[in-house]
């Protein structure tokens, strides 16, 4: 599961498939057991749409906090979540779509973007308020921000508590060689990622019981290195990051090794270089 779980969510297209995939399944669900939806109006709704969607951008930090405990629990903690917010949600457009169409055959429109802004901000076509004063506007616009910040809340708190504390997935009960797998699915997913002004990530990849980290270095200051020179400077440095890493320590524990692959970008070309870490 875990590796299905991370294979799905790697990038912004992966998860957006996931979540449309979630939202279907709800759709049917929600069609089987509320066969006669009631309507329901903009500000619940609206508020459901904040709810929902702070939980789906902040899950993989749920993801990262149980991790630390079981990675396979996480994951099976993950798509619990992640399927019961969409079942809410496809619970409330297909009423919402009710109160705007007056069938529930327009629920679909909430999984396609700016599209779904139709069911937000769409009022019943078969019913006319009269004019509101300004200021009575205003107080509703006042507090639906106010409750929207706190239908956001929940998905804020677990974004902070996966990026608290620099959370390392507990690998020890994991085969050596799934253990370097998911590795490097969780490192490949971060990717790209700024390590510092001269350095990205830009992906990661399992070879056996190797970890590959694949990364680019710019700069003046590798205009005159040869891969040579810079295997030299770099191997004490990327032997005592490897062994000082929990995850990746443990993998060179149990016979794995991690290699450190470099893309050396200079004016006047790239250039290769790798470093691989097998003993701490």
């Amino acid at each position: 599961m875990t590796e299905i779980i991370l294979g799905m969510t790697s990038n912004y297209f992966g998860r957006f498939i996931f979540v449309l995939f979630l939202f279907v399944v709800g759709l049917a669900v929600s069609s089987t057991f509320d066969r006669e939806p009631k309507a329901m109006g903009r500000l619940v709704y609206g508020l459901i749409v904040v709810f929902t969607a702070a939980i789906w951008n902040g899950a993989p930090g749920l993801w990262a906090a149980v991790s630390a405990t079981n990675v396979d629990t996480a994951s099976w903690v993950y798509l619990a979540v992640m399927a019961a917010v969409g079942l809410l949600l496809a619970f409330a457009s297909r009423r919402r779509s009710v109160d705007v169409y007056g069938n529930a055959g327009n629920a679909y429109m909430a999984a396609i973007p700016l599209v779904n802004l139709v069911l937000i901000f769409k009022g019943p076509e078969n019913k006319r308020t009269a004019a509101r004063p300004i200021w009575v506007s205003l107080i509703r616009t006042v507090v639906f921000i106010a409750l929207a910040v706190v239908a956001m809340l929940p998905g804020v708190f677990l974004q902070v508590i996966g990026k608290e504390g620099n959370i390392q997935p507990n690998l020890a009960d994991l085969a050596p060689a799934r253990a370097v797998k998911i590795t490097a699915m969780i490192n490949d997913a971060a990717a790209p990622a700024v390590i510092d002004k001269n350095t990205m990530l830009m992906g990661a990849k399992s070879e056996g019981m190797t970890l590959v980290l694949q990364y680019q270095v710019f700069g003046d200051v590798f205009d005159n290195a040869s891969p040579e020179t810079f295997q030299l400077a770099m191997t004490g440095t990327l032997s005592n990051a490897a062994c000082a890493d929990p995850n990746f320590s443990h993998l060179i524990e149990v016979g794995g090794a991690v290699r450190f692959q470099y893309d050396i970008l200079k004016k006047g070309g790239m250039e290769k270089a790798a470093v691989t870490v097998s003993s701490c």
